[in-house]
C-alpha cells in the first residue's frame, strides 16, 4: 500500500534549529556567475548556506538539481559536493556562508561537541527558504562587508549579524507559508520513489497543498523540467540501467519502469535519447570496465561507454553528468585511492571481460585485477595519440581510433586557426593554486593541447623532472602574462589562501587580472589526461579565447 504524504494540516512544523545548537561563522565569500557560466564543483568541509541575492542559478549536488532565485537561502550538509550554474540574462550572485554547529555535552557542561550529520538543521532535507523584502541581500551585504575588515570588533559585529541569519532562517521554517515549500520538495522524493506509477498532477499538488497550476509552474522553476519531463527521465535512466544490466526482455524493462506498452516505450526511449532500445542493448553489449577516470576518457574516444567506471559529481563532474545512467557498475571516485578496496570488489563481483587501467597501479592492485579479468594497461610513457591507438588494437577498434583522432586533428586546426587570428601575440600563463602558492602547469596534458595543438603561446618556467613549478606573485608580475588560466583546488585548505590573494592589491595589478582576462579553470577536464578530456580542452579554449 502506498502512504501518502501528510497534508500540512496534520502535520507539525519541524524545520526550527534546535534550541540547544550552538552556531559559529567561519567565513564568507561573494560568488558571481555570468550568463550561463558557473562555479566548479567544491567540497563542503562545514555547513554552507548559499544565499542567492542576484538573478537565478542551478545548485547541483549528489541528490540533482535545484533552481535557487534571488532571497533564497539554500543549506549544503558537511561533506557533500555542489556547484552552481547560472541561468536567465542577468547572471547569478550569491554569498557562500560557511559556519559550524556545536552541541553541548549532557554529561559534561561547557564542553562542546562539533556537529555534523545532514538532520541537524534541516531534518533530513536540504532544502532552501526565502527571506522577503531584500532582507537577505542586506544581512549577507553586512557580514561579508565586516568580515572582510580583519578588526577583531567588526569580526564581532558579522558574527552577531550571522545570528539574525540564523534567527530569519529559523522564523521563516517555521511559518505555513515554507510548510508548502518543504512539501513540494517531499512530492519531489515521492516521485522518485514511485515514478512507475501512473502519477496524476493533481495528486500531487494535492499532497503539497496547492493548485494544480501553481504547484506545476512551481516545479518546474525549482528543479528546471516539468513532472512529466522529470518522469520520464527517471523511466529512461532507470531502462538503460536494465537493459545494460539485467538482461530482461524489453517488454519487462518496459513494464518495470512504467510503460505497459513496449512498443510506446520503444518510440519513447528513441525519442530521448536519439537510438531504438534494440541499438543501445547492441551498443551496450561489451563488458569493459574503466579502472580510473582516464582509461574512462580513452573508451569513450573509442565509441565504448565503460561497463564500470569512477563517477563522482565533483571529481569525475563530466562522465557523472552525462554517463551516469548509461555506466551500470558505479566505482567510487572520490579523490585517488579513496576507496581502493571496495572498488576492486565491486569490480570482481561484476565480473568484467576486459579491463583498462594506467599502469600507475599497485603491484598489490594489478595482482587483483589480474585476477578479476583480462587486464589491458595505458602505458605512461607513450604520448596520448600513441596510447589511444595501442588501446584500439587491443580492443579491436583501431579504424574508431583513426576517425576519433581525424576529427581532432580537424576541430584543432579549426579552433587553432581561429585563436591565431584574434590574439596572435598574446602570452598564456596556465597556473594551478594550492595550499598557498601558485605552481607553473606547463608541463600538464592539458597544455600540450594549448600549446601544441592549437598554437597558444605558453609562458612560464620550464619543468624539472616533469614537476610543476612554484611561483610566487612577484614571478607572476614579472611575467606580464596577458592573459592567466587558473586552476583553484576547492578544498577547505587551499580556499581561503586564495581568498586572500584574490583580495591583495598586487594580484589586482596584474595586466591579466586588469583587463579581465583570468579564467577560472574547472578541474574536470583541464586535470585529466585523455583523448576524450583533450577534446573538452579543445571546445573550453575555443570559447575562453
Amino acid at each position: 500500500m502506498v502512504r501518502e504524504l501528510e497534508s500540512p494540516q496534520k502535520r507539525p512544523h519541524s524545520r526550527m534549529p534546535q534550541e540547544d545548537l550552538i552556531f559559529r561563522l567561519n567565513g564568507i565569500e561573494r560568488v558571481e556567475c555570468g550568463m550561463h557560466k558557473g562555479m566548479p564543483h567544491r567540497h563542503a568541509s562545514s555547513y554552507i548556506w548559499i544565499a542567492a541575492v542576484e538573478g537565478e542559478g542551478t545548485i547541483s549536488d549528489e541528490s540533482g538539481e535545484a533552481v535557487l532565485r534571488s532571497g533564497g537561502l539554500r543549506l549544503v550538509a558537511p561533506k557533500r559536493t555542489f556547484g552552481i550554474e547560472a541561468g536567465g540574462e542577468r547572471g547569478f550572485g550569491a554569498f557562500l556562508i560557511s559556519f559550524d554547529i556545536f552541541r553541548e555535552e549532557q554529561d559534561e557542561p561547557g564542553r562542546l561537541r562539533a556537529v555534523s550529520e545532514e538532520t541537524a538543521m534541516s531534518g533530513g532535507e536540504a532544502d532552501e527558504i526565502y527571506l522577503p523584502g531584500g532582507r537577505l541581500e542586506a544581512l549577507c551585504e553586512s557580514i561579508w562587508r565586516r568580515w572582510k575588515n580583519s578588526a577583531s570588533a567588526e569580526r564581532l559585529k558579522a558574527r552577531a549579524e550571522f545570528l539574525e541569519l540564523v534567527g530569519e532562517w529559523a522564523a521563516v521554517s517555521a511559518s505555513p507559508v515554507y510548510d508548502s515549500h518543504r512539501l513540494m520538495q517531499r512530492t519531489k522524493s515521492f516521485i522518485d520513489e514511485h515514478y512507475r506509477e501512473p502519477l496524476k498532477i493533481d495528486r500531487l499538488a494535492g499532497m503539497a497543498g496547492l493548485s494544480r497550476s501553481y504547484y506545476a509552474d512551481q516545479f518546474k522553476k525549482r528543479y528546471g523540467k516539468s513532472v512529466v519531463e522529470y518522469m520520464t527521465d527517471l523511466r529512461i535512466r532507470r531502462a538503460k540501467r536494465l537493459m545494460a544490466n539485467s538482461g530482461l526482455k524489453l517488454r519487462e524493462v518496459a513494464q518495470q519502469v512504467g510503460y505497459g506498452d513496449e512498443f510506446y516505450f520503444s518510440r519513447r526511449f528513441k525519442q530521448e535519447t536519439g537510438v531504438a532500445p534494440s541499438a543501445y542493448i547492441k551498443s551496450r553489449s561489451r563488458r569493459i570496465a574503466a579502472y580510473c577516470a582516464s582509461s574512462a576518457g580513452y573508451l569513450l574516444a573509442l565509441g565504448i561507454v565503460p561497463y564500470a567506471a569512477p563517477l563522482h559529481l565533483k571529481w569525475t563532474s563530466y562522465y557523472y553528468n552525462r554517463y551516469a545512467a548509461d555506466i551500470p557498475v558505479h566505482l567510487n571516485g572520490y579523490k585517488l585511492d579513496a576507496d581502493r578496496q571496495g572498488n576492486l570488489d565491486r569490480l570482481e563481483q561484476s565480473r568484467p571481460e576486459r579491463i583498462v587501467c594506467g599502469a600507475d597501479v599497485s603491484a598489490e592492485e594489478k595482482e587483483r585485477l589480474e585476477r578479476i579479468a583480462d587486464v589491458f594497461y595505458i602505458r605512461p610513457e607513450a604520448d596520448w595519440r600513441t596510447a589511444l591507438r595501442e588501446t584500439a588494437a587491443a580492443l579491436g577498434e583501431r579504424e574508431e581510433a583513426e576517425r576519433w583522432l581525424e576529427s581532432y586533428a580537424e576541430a584543432a586546426a579549426t579552433i587553432g586557426a581561429s585563436i591565431g587570428s584574434r590574439h596572435p601575440d598574446e602570452r598564456t600563463l596556465l597556473l594551478r593554486f594550492r595550499s598557498g602558492d601558485f605552481y607553473s602547469a606547463a608541463a600538464s596534458s592539458a597544455a600540450g593541447v594549448l600549446r601544441d595543438d592549437l598554437g597558444i603561446r605558453l609562458i612560464g618556467p620550464p619543468a624539472k623532472d616533469g614537476e610543476e613549478q612554484a611561483l610566487s606573485l612577484a614571478a607572476l608580475e614579472a611575467d606580464r602574462a596577458d592573459r592567466i588560466l587558473l586552476l583553484v583546488c576547492q578544498e577547505g585548505e587551499t580556499l581561503p589562501g586564495w581568498e586572500a590573494v584574490r583580495r591583495s592589491p598586487e594580484w589586482a595589478e596584474l595586466p591579466a587580472v586588469r583587463s579581465g582576462r583570468l579564467h577560472l579553470l574547472p578541474s574536470d577536464p583541464w586535470r585529466e589526461c585523455s583523448p576524450s578530456a583533450h577534446k573538452r580542452v579543445l571546445l573550453e579554449a575555443a570559447r575562453i579565447f
